[in-house]
């Protein structure tokens, strides 16, 4: 759902602690991730795989499912004050009231 990924958003989302290294061997395996940035603390996938993500995890877990992850996401953002990635979350969920806070 995240077009980028930074570690420490992608911990809290996922209430791990290992999102690092989980994305550092994703890497190192070739699965379709580049790190963006020296220090390798955001990632990205490639948008094609990126996008058979997305629609594989609404296939098994419901467009519901989805935009509460996205508007977890974006409550993550807003907490950070990161306010344009917070609102294009909120939006992508349908949380409008959400995102109209954040204007």
């Amino acid at each position: 759902m995240l077009d980028e990924l930074p570690i420490d958003i992608c911990n809290t989302l996922l209430g791990t602690k290992d999102a690092g290294a989980i994305l550092a061997s994703f890497e190192s395996r070739g699965i379709f991730l580049k790190p963006l940035d020296e220090g390798r603390t955001v990632y990205c996938y490639h948008p094609l795989f990126h996008r058979f993500l997305q629609v594989r995890f609404q296939r098994a877990n419901g467009t519901l499912a989805w935009h509460e992850l996205q508007r977890q996401a974006g409550e993550i953002y807003a907490t950070l004050e990161l306010w344009p990635q917070a609102i294009s979350l909120y939006l992508a969920a349908g949380a409008y009231e959400s995102a109209a806070r954040m204007l």
